[in-house]
Formats: structure tokens, C-alpha cells, sequence
């Protein structure tokens, strides 16, 4: 948030177009590190003790996941779509 916030009150410069280049790095970093994530939460098994749960707790346990989820690959996604949308390339490092 600390970078995002700083390069939008600087004046156009290289320094904040560097910025904006770190910004993109990490977004794209991060967006590759959920795809990971989410690989390699189908591919281990939950905790077996989940069904000692009451079932509302385990419906709103499975919706919150997938809220963030989503939201994980909604922010990255959008952020580089306005990118690419607005006419600028993404360089990945």
C-alpha cells in the first residue's frame, strides 16, 4: 500500500515510473504465488476433523475461502487488465 500511495503523489519521473514497474512486478508475483496456492490446496487434504463442525460454520468456512479466493485473483487481474487496457506493456523483472 506504502508503494501504491507514494508513486501516485510524485511527479512524472523516472523514479516513479520505476515504481510503477515494482508495483507490476509484484502484482504478477503475487497473482503467480495464489495459482500456487491453490494448487497445492487441491492436491493436500483438509483436516478430517472438519465435520465435528456445526454445518452453518462449515458453509460460511467454504464461503469465506472462496471470497478470498476470488479476491486474491481479482486485484491482481484488474490491476494488470487497466494496465494493459490503458496501452502500457507489463515487464516481468
Amino acid at each position: 500500500y506504502t508503494l501504491a500511495y507514494t508513486m501516485l503523489s510524485l511527479p512524472d519521473s523516472d523514479e516513479k515510473f520505476s515504481l510503477f514497474a515494482w508495483h507490476e512486478q509484484i502484482g504478477v508475483t503475487l497473482f503467480l504465488l495464489v495459482f500456487i496456492r491453490l494448487w497445492w490446496r487441491e492436491h493436500n487434504k483438509l483436516p478430517q476433523n472438519i465435520d465435528l463442525a456445526p454445518k452453518w460454520t462449515q458453509l460460511l468456512s467454504k464461503l469465506n475461502t472462496w471470497i478470498l479466493y476470488f479476491l486474491l485473483f481479482a486485484f491482481p487481474l484488474s490491476g494488470l487488465l487497466m494496465t494493459i487496457l490503458a496501452g502500457y506493456s507489463v515487464n516481468y523483472f
